[in-house]
């Protein structure tokens, strides 16, 4: 997608802290003392001595220290894993909640698509809830009148614009959700993760009219797990996690970051879910000859590097026909693909001891981002003597192919040419659309 010109900022998010309480008693109890608080001061939340907010009991922070803008013609990707303090931001954003601390602007009309069937209501038909929510936005009748045929076209629920939206499916709801915030042309466009409810292809459908909006100048704050679906829109990527800002830059970038965090997370649970007992322990593995260690999954590559991984196992009880597998995963888990130690040409069995076991792979094709390995080991027809387990992480961190016809983005490089015109293209500068 080509970059949109920018304009001014439409979203000013300075020194923006959120506190939440995990009891909802005391959570109650503290938001009327921070309200009586407004009025009496003597009551308010004391300060620590060094100016900064002290924590009460059972209270932390949903968001702490954010600073970041969006301008006119820009999608920013707000990504994290699960609690990272996204939605919280959004929410924040759209005026649902309040700050605790620091200054958000926005400027324009505020188009969000943040919880399933917010918004909505339910006992309304959608054609009303349509009207009610252009209402909101500060439309006049004529002009939803002029959008309407567009919004029910979009959302493809044809007669059942006519009912109430509480016998909507949650997929409806969300067609509809879209289709009013996208055609009532917000300057800012807030959207959560429920776009990932949708079917694909109606998704496919939001992620054009979405790249359609910034090139009109909307500016978009876009949260997604879909790593293809933020790599395919966003010009910029905000990486989240424990409330704070981690990165601020290249969706590139940004994914690889978000990837990293994410590897370090399962390496985290896979360490707390290891089975206690298996016919073989790993005792070491080395990437390129260095130890690798479980806490800092920062081995870095460029593409086309060559890697050796080297594994010392311990078997404890003899393994026939022994296979050592090795995966390369995604950092969701899925098998990019696999390599076997086995033979089926020579002796494969191996003895109670410590074995060392060597791949050697030639011009790893992968580009930036993350990656997982994993081991396991097999033996004999059936027998799983090591389950399936993450045992280390790859950064890939370039460098951009830059062959005529390169490829520009997904998870691997392919060996090709590019000609237009049945002319080849040389230049390393000249990009194959």
């Amino acid at each position: 997608m080509p970059e949109p010109i920018l304009g001014e900022p439409l979203v000013t998010v300075s020194g923006v802290s959120k506190i939440f309480c995990r009891d909802l008693k005391r959570s109650l109890w503290y938001g009327l003392r921070d309200s009586i608080g407004d009025i009496l001061p003597p009551l308010a939340r004391k300060p620590a001595p060094d100016g900064t907010v002290t924590l009460r009991r059972d209270e932390f922070w949903a968001n702490q220290d954010l600073n970041f803008e969006v301008r006119r013609g820009e999608c920013v990707g707000l990504i994290g894993h699960n609690g990272a303090g996204k939605t919280t931001v959004l929410k924040m954003l759209n005026g649902l909640i309040k700050p605790d601390s620091g200054k958000i602007e926005m400027r324009g009309k505020i188009g969000a698509l943040i919880a399933l069937g917010a918004g909505f209501n339910p006992i309304l038909s959608g054609r009303e809830n349509i009207y009610v929510n252009g209402a909101v936005l500060g439309f006049s009748k004529r002009e939803i009148d002029n959008k309407f045929d567009a919004i029910t076209e979009f959302a493809e629920i044809g007669k059942f614009i006519s009912a109430p939206v509480q016998t909507y499916s949650s997929g409806m709801q969300v067609r509809l959700g879209f289709a009013i915030a996208a055609a009532m042309q917000p300057d800012v466009l807030l959207i959560d993760e429920v776009l990932a409810v949708g079917d694909q292809q109606f998704r496919m459908k939001c992620i054009t009219r979405i790249a359609e909006l910034i090139r009109e100048g909307v500016a978009v704050i876009f949260v997604s797990h879909s790593m293809i679906d933020i790599q395919r829109i966003c010009t910029r990527v905000i990486v989240m996690g424990g409330g704070k800002i981690h990165l601020d830059g290249d969706p590139t970038k940004g994914i690889a970051s978000y990837q990293s965090l994410a590897l370090q997370r399962h390496a985290q649970t896979s360490e707390q879910a290891a089975p206690t007992k298996s016919g073989v322990t790993l005792i070491s593995t080395k990437l390129d000859d260095t130890p690798y260690a479980s806490d800092k999954p920062d081995h870095e590559l460029e593409t086309g590097d060559d890697l050796t991984i080297s594994l010392t196992l311990a078997v404890h009880e003899p393994i026939p026909q022994a296979r050592v597998r090795l995966y390369l995963e995604s950092t969701t888990g899925e098998i990019l693909t696999a390599l076997t130690s086995y033979n089926p040409q020579a002796e494969s069995d191996l003895a109670i001891g410590q074995h060392t076991i060597n791949f050697h792979i030639r011009s790893l094709p992968l580009l930036v981002g993350a990656y997982g390995i994993g081991l396991s080991v097999h033996g004999g027809a059936y027998g799983i003597f090591l389950p399936q387990t993450r045992i280390a992480a790859l950064i890939i961190t370039g460098p951009e192919v830059k062959d005529s016809g390169r490829t520009v983005s997904g998870i691997f490089k392919l060996e090709a040419e590019c000609e237009v015109n049945g002319q080849r293209i040389e230049s390393p500068t000249t990009p194959c659309a």
